[in-house]
């Protein structure tokens, strides 16, 4: 529990280039996700939740 403890401290230590990496591919038109091997459900997971990103942000947009 302890290393999980130490992982987590360390990504959230990565906030503020998660943000600066978030606006930057915000405003782009496309995409590419990679991952093969043991990545693979880790690339699949990304195209997923960017693809719902974008859905709900188009639905956000036709409701107001």
């Amino acid at each position: 529990m302890h290393v999980c403890t130490e992982q987590i401290k360390e990504v959230l230590k990565l906030d503020d280039q998660i943000r600066n990496l978030a606006e930057a591919l915000y405003q782009q038109k496309s995409i590419l996700v990679m991952g093969r091997g043991y990545n693979y459900a880790t690339c699949l997971e990304g195209a997923l939740v960017s693809t719902l990103i974008v859905n709900f942000s188009f639905s956000v947009t036709n409701l107001v």
